[in-house]
């Protein structure tokens, strides 16, 4: 009988598949056409979300990035139950949708991934780093 997958072995491996996989036009295809779906999807359900509330705090953003890491992790899950999912779906459901819907969604999958596999340190500041370098970056972007 076969051992289990790794799940983080798996997650890592569907982040990190690259166009040396065969066909790169067809991946990148796969992408768009995910990508698009994902942002409209974005359009939408943010826009919908912000003008149900009541203030001008950025609801519609706020429930992207949590629907979309949710939605991630749900396919990384499903990816490692059905491990015969193809590259294709790979890159059109992960990068493509859900990277379209919100890159959100893949910091929160990277990090849980670095603090499953013991790396409490990289996860820590990858997560800070990201969130105050983010931030820094519009601000010179401002002022420019």
């Amino acid at each position: 009988m076969a051992a289990p997958p790794c799940r983080r072995c798996h997650q890592n491996r569907v982040f990190a598949r690259t166009f040396t996989e065969g066909q790169p036009l067809e991946g990148l295809l796969y992408v768009m056409l995910g990508s698009a779906l994902g942002g409209g999807a974005r359009f939408l359900v943010s826009g919908w979300v912000q003008g149900q509330s009541l203030g001008p705090f950025p609801f519609g953003t706020l429930a992207v990035n949590i629907t979309g890491s949710f939605l991630l992790g749900v396919l990384l899950e499903l990816s490692v139950a059905a491990s015969a999912t193809g590259p294709a779906t790979q890159h059109f459901l992960t990068t493509g949708l859900c990277g379209g819907y919100t890159t959100f969604s893949t910091f929160s999958a990277e990090s849980v991934a670095l603090v499953r596999s013991g790396a409490w340190g990289r996860a820590s500041a990858y997560v800070a780093g990201s969130v105050a370098l983010s931030q820094l970056a519009v601000v010179a972007a401002q002022r420019w």
